[in-house]
């Protein structure tokens, strides 16, 4: 059972590859634009090349980041408030 286990989060990571290198890049950019402000939280969805970023900042406030890929550069949009 164990090997089983071992090979399971290389496994999901293959599969359910994340982006927190996108993820780290945008919360850099909102802590430094919104300081003194900072995220709390942050999540990207991507599929192919788009990807649509939410993040909620420690004074309450939640906005959204539109990013698009070409060649092998992604960009962001300007963050757009939603709360």
């Amino acid at each position: 059972m164990l090997p089983l286990v071992l090979l399971a989060a290389p496994a999901w990571k293959y599969f359910h590859p994340t982006h927190s290198w996108m993820e780290g890049k945008i919360r850099d950019q909102a802590n430094s634009d919104l300081a003194p402000a900072k995220v709390k939280t942050i999540h990207c969805d991507v599929n192919g090349s788009i990807a649509d970023c939410s993040f909620t900042m420690s004074d309450g406030h939640s906005f959204t980041v539109h990013v698009t890929k070409s060649g092998h550069t992604w960009t962001e949009q300007r963050a757009v408030q939603v709360s």
